[in-house]
């Protein structure tokens, strides 16, 4: 996370992945100073760290007293001060790597990922999902679709339209060694007579994981027997449930069963397990979805 404060007003903004400083309302940090230029410099993640570059800006761009040559670049880190225009001054509050998040354009809101997923429009209504890929690529799923999505994004949903700030990493590689994955687990429902109590246990990849009894996992449980159900067919033809039928053996409507498919990825990444969105999987334009693991067991609790 960045975070510049006001060395007058004391006031903080928080920056996205890649921000415009600038005199114009358009900026993504906005100074209304004279000596400021419409875009002045811009600050960003380069997956390392956090840079600032001049644009070419008429009055000049201070770091710690030194001028910074017009569209020249330099690091930042915490405590430095920023003079834009030779006025504006600015101290470097924060410098941490940033966390996926999207700002709402009406009304600034940021929304920040938890446990390596960002919901929009919030955790409580996540009709959105935002994750990255084994390979490090943003995806973005929806009711019916899942599709490739990119820093800076304008995305619509709920009233509202969401500007994505999806870092650039280049530490996601050796993170995934060091964590199970979930294409090499199993899953093991313990289900009791009632099917009221629903546990849930991954092993696989040295790991042995107890997620515990959570409501979401009788979601799971359905979605694993209609996988089950199916062996006679090809694999990629196993399990596939559409959403208003899903829904109607459940007894619940889109919203919860969003909410309830979000709760169990989040276990799953916040238990140490990557790739926890393809706990469920989704079929592109269809409204079908099935469980996005093949070595299942169910045994009575």
């Amino acid at each position: 996370m960045f975070v510049l404060r006001n060395l007058t007003s004391q006031a903080t903004h928080e920056l996205g992945t890649r921000s415009v400083i600038g005199r114009s309302r358009a900026a993504d940090l906005s100074i209304a100073e004279d000596g400021v230029s419409g875009e002045h410099a811009t600050i960003w993640w380069d997956g390392e760290s956090w840079n600032l570059r001049d644009l070419g800006s008429r009055n000049g761009t201070l770091v710690d007293g030194e001028a910074v040559p017009g569209g020249g670049t330099v690091p930042l880190r915490p405590g430095q001060q920023l003079q834009f225009g030779g006025i504006s001054a600015w101290l470097v509050a924060e410098a941490g790597p940033p966390v996926p998040s999207a700002r709402a354009l009406i009304g600034g809101e940021w929304i920040r990922a938890e446990d390596d997923l960002l919901v929009l429009p919030s955790p409580q209504n996540p009709v959105l999902t935002v994750y990255s890929d084994i390979d490090g690529a943003w995806q973005m799923e929806g009711p019916d679709f899942d599709r490739v999505v990119h820093d800076l994004e304008l995305v619509a949903t709920e009233g509202n339209v969401w500007r994505l700030h999806l870092p650039v990493t280049t530490q996601g590689t050796v993170s995934r060694v060091m964590r199970p994955t979930l294409e090499g687990m199993s899953l093991e429902f313990r289900v009791s007579r009632d099917e009221e109590h629903v546990e849930l246990l991954a092993t696989g990849m040295g790991a042995r994981i107890d997620l515990k009894a959570r409501a979401h996992n009788y979601t799971l449980v359905v979605l694993a027997r209609a996988r089950l159900a199916e062996t006679h067919l090809p694999e990629g033809s196993r399990g596939w449930i559409y959403q208003d039928e899903l829904c109607k053996m459940l007894g619940i409507d889109d919203a919860k069963l969003n909410l309830f498919v979000f709760r169990a990825r989040k276990q799953l990444s916040a238990s140490g397990i990557d790739g926890s969105a393809g706990i469920v999987e989704r079929r592109v334009g269809t409204r079908q979805l099935r469980l996005g693991v093949s070595s299942i067991t169910i045994t009575p609790l």
